[in-house]
């Protein structure tokens, strides 16, 4: 899909800016990140910039990702002081505004603070969203198990202008459980429901003027997502958090890998799971069929349990593990992604080694988990919840739907970026056609090759 770099109706002229353009004074796109983004509307002098940088690590030099990134849109932004200029951004780092001094420091904590400077002549507003835009715990479904059930807190997201009216107000935004759009009224709110597909809010920032401008992240945008239980979503926090729950979901895990005879803390050690990039930890399954795994014969047999249900993988003549003719319909997409992640060759066998060794055991840690039928608090088992979650998980709202209700809630909301859009052609098709299609909206603004696995893309709004 293509879309035109220039956009004219009766009020505004919009230019998709590209590399080698005077405005960005010498920088690249590509430098500043895969999902850039820069407009120019011709008629309001207005440069919109959509940005998703690293996150900053404390006391980087002027070599680390995060300052070298801000460096770049910063001269770009002194480069163009005629201009209004509307940042909008995940910073993967949390900021402070002190006049024309943009203070950051790493999401992670770490109270040292890095200043960014602006040159003279810049005027500089931002409100800083006063609740966490990124909050939330992950689940028990990840490899990375020393981060499982560990709570983050973050405000990452910024909307940030210069050279135009003051900012009054900044709000950030969730989907409920109602499947509609809600203001984040305290901290403690998570940004992980089931029904969002997001990990992060929609952050909307009100100008002195009238007009708002608007960041969101949407995680690839993919309703049919199916990782579901990677972060936990608000109703289960509790659940999850209780001592109860807690050591259960241990007796489990080293009942999961008790052939290593290895300790709980050494399997959920930051290295012990360490593993390549497999796409099987990617998709969760409902509790009637999320499967468990046996290695037979070495390895020659792979032995996929469902309930009353066997599926066995066999390797050929050629090394390959192979599915079988019948295999019932609701596992085998999860099987196909299996046998991508077993019979990938890179660095000799990477993804098999680790999943013969390790990684089923992983998977069948998941399977006890979603079948547990103990009764923990309030009478509560991990099979109800995560039946109950899975249920929810499968009502996602679409990312168009989002945007539709952002505009509802704001009338006066004239851009909103997008970070990690999908490269993938199939993926983003329907998503970008489903925003485009919007009454009030004008198009939708993207960079059509760029270097890495997202895309940042930019919404302009009728005026």
């Amino acid at each position: 899909m293509s879309i035109p770099t220039t956009f004219t109706n009766n009020f505004t002229k919009i230019n998709l800016i590209s590399d080698g353009d005077v405005i960005l004074h010498g920088e690249s796109l590509f430098n500043i990140g895969s999902d850039t983004v820069i407009l120019f509307n011709t008629v309001m002098s207005a440069l919109y910039i959509c940005a998703h940088l690293k996150d900053y690590k404390p006391l980087e030099d002027a070599s680390g990702a995060f300052t070298k990134q801000m460096a770049s849109i910063l001269n770009i932004v002194n480069a163009n002081k005629d201009k209004e200029i509307y940042l909008m951004l995940d910073a993967n780092t949390q900021f402070e505004i002190e006049e024309n001094t943009i203070l950051v420091f790493s999401k992670n904590g770490e109270k040292e603070r890095k200043k960014f400077v602006l040159d003279d002549g810049i005027r500089i507003s931002s409100i800083i969203s006063s609740t966490p835009t990124s909050n939330k715990m992950r689940g028990v479904h990840t490899a990375q198990l020393n981060k499982s059930l560990e709570p983050v807190s973050a405000t990452i997201d910024h909307i940030i202008v210069f050279n135009s009216s003051k900012v009054v107000d900044t709000s950030s935004y969730v989907i409920d459980v109602s499947n509609y759009l809600s203001k984040i009224m305290t901290g403690s709110t998570l940004t992980t429901t089931p029904n969002s597909i997001p990990d992060h809010s929609l952050v909307v920032s009100t100008l002195e003027n009238g007009i708002s401008i608007g960041s969101l992240n949407i995680k690839g945008g993919d309703s049919e997502d199916k990782a579901c239980f990677e972060f936990v979503p608000q109703e289960y926090f509790r659940f999850f958090t209780n001592p109860v729950v807690m050591a259960r979901l241990d007796t489990l895990l080293m009942d999961a890998f008790r052939d290593k005879n290895v300790s709980l803390e050494v399997i959920k050690g930051k290295n012990y799971l360490s593993t390549p990039r497999c796409g099987i930890f990617d998709i969760h399954l409902p509790t009637k069929w999320v499967p468990y795994v046996s290695i037979k014969n070495g390895g020659d047999i792979i032995s996929i349990s469902m309930w009353t249900d066997v599926c066995n993988l066999t390797k050929n003549e050629d090394n390959e593990y192979k599915k079988p003719l019948v295999v019932q319909s609701d596992i085998s997409e999860w099987i196909d992604i299996l046998l991508a992640d077993l019979n990938c060759k890179n660095n000799n066998y990477e993804r098999r080694n680790f999943l013969l060794e390790k990684g089923y055991m992983l998977l069948n840690y998941w399977y006890k988990v979603q079948t547990d039928i103990t009764q923990l608090i309030d009478d509560v088992s991990l099979f109800r919840v995560y039946h109950l979650w899975y249920e929810s998980s499968m009502r996602k709202v679409s990312i168009s739907r989002m945007i539709s209700m952002a505009k509802t809630l704001h009338p006066n909301l004239r851009v909103l970026s997008l970070q990690e859009m999908p490269m993938d052609y199939t993926k983003s098709y329907d998503l970008i056609n489903d925003i485009i299609d919007l009454d009030y909206s004008m198009g939708i603004y993207y960079i059509e090759v760029c270097p890495g696995p997202t895309r940042g893309a930019i919404v302009v709004f009728q005026e």
